[in-house]
């Protein structure tokens, strides 16, 4: 007799459209055939695979499983864990929910989308998470992102957690400003399997408690950083920057080799919520022109971290830009496939396609998970139909995008930033647009390509 199960990296997952196994380290579907489906189903430490019941094509793909490392031989009855139990459903995949269980903050970022500082959007009521985990569980939802606000101020935080890992669902990423951050709930998510990523802002070394609006931030924020690192969970750290902090770039950079982060994202704020932009605010070509600097001193020093420099540049110190094959649009591709698998679900119930859209004109427009639940809502509503639309009705209503050489590479931007920096969800994303059309993408590419072969301490 020969049984199996799923070992513990990852979860068998079946949906109507898709199959595979979630990978609870990087936090994607690796697909397995359609004919492979038995054989998931068989990964629960009962199904004999030496029964003459079995396919011997069946026994193959256990086989093949088995030396990619998604299966294991076991015992029979082996106790699995959530995680390495099947969960199979007969409706569309949905990958992550990313979600904002409170509107509420402990800080007062000037910057802030959600309008945390006055708590506009309250937090989600216990009754709504109660019913929103069965919603995920129905629809076999992955993972779950928390975010807010500050999502560790959320009461209902550690039950939600709980709940989720009984259910099999990972935490895949928790969005904090650090602050409460602390060993005990780094030691409570270790005892509940969850292993997620920390995404930490610090908006510039000496500066961030300006721009987080708290005396303190700013060394709360280290700790966390460093707390992550030490403790074997990842760091990402967010930074935002405006006329007023962009001189901190570089000792943020020095600061970010220093905590061994896993990656830093820079960017600038998008005009919503409380950020109205102003004589504040960065162009592409003042940003550009500083990351452009730090680019070329981060490949002198021989790409030492990861940093997502906005749309300029990825800067990766295991992959090259150039290796990479960027997309290529045309007008009849979905406008952001992402929507397709990733929901944003706002504290007081409202389903957004992304977080770019809190707080503007669309959001009104939007169902609430109070008025139906998620499956039917993703499959038949005001948010099922946008997140369906392709780029071609904003193509249309922009000749100059028509005839324009990088269509092909920057397929108009982003929705949600048309909407906020250009007025308009038809219109183009204007920074999109600047990064080709002004050459900061290829201003980027000649970099790399100059330091391309070369060998820097």
């Amino acid at each position: 007799m020969k049984f199996a199960c799923a070992t513990k990296r990852y979860s068998p997952r079946i949906w109507k459209d898709r199959a595979g196994f979630f990978d609870r380290e990087t936090f994607r579907l690796i697909p397995v055939a359609q004919q492979a489906r038995s054989v998931l189903m068989g990964l629960d430490a009962n199904t004999d695979f030496d029964s003459y019941a079995v396919l011997p094509e069946d026994r193959r793909m256990l086989q093949r499983l088995i030396q990619g490392g998604y299966a294991c031989l076991c015992e029979k009855n082996t106790p699995l864990s959530p995680f390495q139990r099947l969960r199979r459903v007969d409706t569309p995949y949905i990958r992550e929910l990313h979600w904002a269980v409170t509107g509420r903050c402990n800080l007062l970022c000037r910057h802030c989308f959600m309008c945390s500082p006055q708590g506009k959007y309250g937090q989600t009521e216990r009754e709504d998470m109660l019913r929103v985990l069965s919603m995920l569980e129905a629809a076999n939802v992955a993972c779950v992102s928390l975010t807010g606000g500050e999502p560790l101020l959320y009461p209902h935080l550690r039950e939600l957690i709980e709940r989720l890992s009984e259910k099999g669902i990972a935490v895949n990423e928790i969005v904090t400003n650090g602050v409460l951050l602390d060993e005990a709930f780094i030691c409570f998510l270790r005892e509940h399997d969850q292993k997620p990523i920390f995404q930490i802002s610090l908006d510039g070394v000496g500066m961030h408690d300006h721009m987080r609006g708290v005396e303190g931030a700013e060394q709360k924020a280290l700790r966390a950083i460093e707390l992550c690192t030490n403790c074997g969970f990842f760091a990402a750290v967010t930074s935002v920057f405006s006329r007023e902090n962009l001189h901190t770039l570089e000792k943020c950079y020095e600061q970010m080799k220093k905590l061994r982060v896993s990656a830093w994202m820079i960017g600038r704020a998008q005009t919503t919520g409380l950020w109205k932009g102003g004589p504040m605010a960065l162009g592409t070509d003042e940003m550009g022109e500083a990351l452009l600097r730090l680019q070329r001193r981060w490949l002198e020093e021989g790409r030492p971290i990861s940093i997502l420099m906005e749309n300029f540049y990825e800067a990766s110190p295991i992959s090259s830009m150039r290796a990479k094959n960027g997309p290529s649009y045309t007008p009849d591709d979905l406008e952001c496939a992402e929507t397709r698998d990733r929901l944003f679900l706002m504290p007081d119930g409202r389903l957004l396609p992304c977080p770019g859209f809190a707080g503007t004109a669309l959001e009104e427009r939007m169902p609430r998970i109070q008025d139906a639940d998620l499956l039917s809502l993703r499959i038949d509503s005001s948010l099922a139909r946008f997140c369906a639309q392709t780029r071609r009705e904003r193509y249309l209503a922009n000749p100059e995008c028509q005839r324009c050489e990088w269509f092909s590479q920057c397929g108009m931007g982003c929705r949600a930033y048309a909407l906020t920096e250009n007025g308009g969800i038809l219109r183009k994303d204007i920074g999109m647009c600047e990064m080709y059309r002004d050459g900061w993408r290829a201003r980027f590419l000649a970099a790399e390509k100059e330091y391309g072969g070369h060998k820097h301490g």
